[in-house]
């Protein structure tokens, strides 16, 4: 058995936020003792960063590490009993304290910090200061690097100035007027809600020193105490109820703090981040079925193209070559109807166009309705999840269901979903640009040389890219209906059939100066198409 082991018995250290107490300046002055106790002497082996919230200090000649959490909500120092280092997401950080010695534990006077004094004018500052916790390194009291870098206040951080020395006497009590926090820095909200609930407010000056110092004594010496509130688990120096564990040592009283706290704290942390993202699934699904809704209702109450095309027909003899507007009786209602023609078609062409744009309709409210009954299905799944998700109580089983019936998406996918529009056909991920620079985004950051690049010929519309999947060949029937989300996604969306051309991505380029969306294209084949979205995407 270790050094470690035998002084933290097999357990672990933990220092968390401040309102729990379990950072408060009362217990991490004992905690800092025993941790001197245990590394005062020892050699650091080397530091990792493991997450932008998690620090590994190894220490040479121990099979354990001291880990230190700096997540918003807990904050902690200890000693796993257990901890392998991750293989990936790690890197090296305080290089410069690699193999020196710790001279002694100092515990901050009146505040939440401790630092290790190191070989060779080292400090490694350990700031237990709830949400601005961190570890901050100095060389000569001159700081040479900090954990988390967003805390721009710690680069001025003066070890010379973090000992809080306070006049702790009766007159100078009264001549703060009674204010306990000017004459006892390290009270501190948990504390101040004690003091209050014994009816500190409303005491004479005598009796709310008497509280104070009589308060100091059992702060100073304490009796800490884990105990259960609810689903959640507290450690405390102010009162013995409930108590799960009660006892004298920081090391032990922290060690059944954290053993118990950790598996609820990474399940509501793993379970909050996986229903964040399906929220955003969710809300997205929502405003995909109302938009479909919304066309839908638009296809339904304007007049259809076949009836156009009928009323035109039957009023050949009025229209000539060039009109670009018209007003006919429709026969179908009995109501006069404003027509618009292409004047370069004859009154027989712009029929016929009118038929065309008929059949494409049609196909659209087809699709429309495939559409909303599967993102109606996928909503209704979403839903199943999130109800699941938040039943679940135990970590393991939430990763299993994760891993089984989500798959959460990586960052990546989760940013192209975001940025552009996607469709998936026999397994083969389809990104559509949204505008001119949406599309340059896509084709020139979001593409790999590989992937199939297509567009509607000589109109403008969106860039369009069929994923390369390495070691299968693009299918024919999964290129032509590419062509035909490009060719529905461009201004000749209308015509029957529509020339989209088609070439890997490694042979389009951007000219300097190009407009947005704008490209150079090489060896293309042409397909002819009808225009359309994919029926089941």
């Amino acid at each position: 058995m270790t050094i470690l082991k035998s002084i933290v018995n097999s357990g672990r250290l933990l220092i968390q936020n401040s309102f729990l107490m379990t950072i408060n300046y009362y217990v991490l002055r004992i905690l800092s003792k025993e941790l001197n106790a245990l590394v005062k002497g020892q050699e650091i082996d080397s530091c990792y960063k493991v997450s932008p919230d998690e620090l590994v200090i190894l220490i040479k000649g121990f099979t354990e590490v001291i880990k230190v959490n700096l997540f918003h909500d807990f904050t902690c120092v200890y000693i796993p009993q257990r901890y392998a280092l991750p293989a990936k997401n790690r890197h090296g950080v305080f290089k410069k304290i690699k193999g020196l010695k710790i001279l002694e534990t100092v515990q901050h006077e009146n505040d939440r910090g401790f630092h290790f004094e190191l070989e060779n004018d080292f400090s490694l500052v350990f700031k237990m200061h709830g949400s601005r916790s961190n570890i901050i390194l100095l060389e000569k009291n001159l700081v040479t690097e900090v954990f988390k870098k967003n805390l721009k206040l710690d680069y001025q951080f003066d070890l010379s100035n973090v000992h809080k020395i306070s006049n702790i006497s009766f007159s100078s009590f009264v001549e703060q007027s009674c204010n306990a926090k000017k004459i006892f820095p390290a009270i501190d909200e948990e504390i101040q809600q004690w003091l209050d609930a014994k009816g500190y407010a409303g005491m004479e000056p005598q009796q709310k020193w008497d509280l104070l110092t009589n308060a100091q004594e059992t702060l100073l010496n304490p009796l800490f105490n884990v105990y259960r509130m609810g689903d959640d688990v507290k450690l405390t120096i102010l009162h013995q109820n409930n108590s799960l564990l009660l006892t004298h040592s920081a090391l032990e009283a922290c060690n059944a703090y954290a053993r118990l706290k950790e598996p609820v704290f990474f399940l509501e942390k793993e379970k909050q981040a996986v229903l964040l993202e399906l929220f955003r699934e969710k809300k997205l699904l929502q405003k995909q079925i109302a938009d479909l809704q919304k066309r839908q209702l638009i296809l339904t109450q304007s007049t259809p193209p076949g009836e156009i095309a009928d009323v035109i027909m039957a009023n050949l003899h009025q229209l000539k070559q060039g009109d670009e507007e018209v007003t006919l009786i429709n026969f179908y209602n009995d109501m006069p109807i404003k027509i618009k023609l292409r004047k370069e078609l004859s009154p027989q062409k712009n029929a016929e166009w009118y038929y065309k744009k008929s059949k494409a309709l049609e196909k659209e409210k087809r699709n429309i309705i495939e559409t909303l009954e599967q993102k109606k299905v996928q909503l209704s799944k979403l839903d199943e999840n999130i109800d699941t998700i938040n039943q679940i109580q135990q970590l393991k089983a939430l990763r299993q269901y994760i891993k089984k019936e989500i798959s959460p998406p990586s960052n990546d996918d989760l940013i192209k979903e975001q940025l552009f529009k996607k469709f998936i056909i026999d397994d083969f991920v389809i990104l559509v640009g949204k505008n001119a620079k949406n599309n340059d985004l896509l084709t020139q950051r979001y593409s790999y040389k590989e992937d199939l690049w297509l567009h509607a010929r000589d109109a403008p519309g969106s860039h369009v890219l069929v994923k390369y999947k390495p070691g299968k060949r693009y299918p024919n029937n999964v290129i032509e209906k590419a062509a035909a989300i490009a060719a529905y996604f461009s201004k000749r969306r209308g015509e029957s059939l529509c020339p989209v051309i088609v070439t890997y991505k490694k042979y389009v380029r951007k000219k300097k100066g190009a407009a947005p969306g704008e490209v150079v294209v090489e060896k293309e084949k042409t397909f002819l198409v009808e225009p359309g979205l994919p029926l089941n995407t």
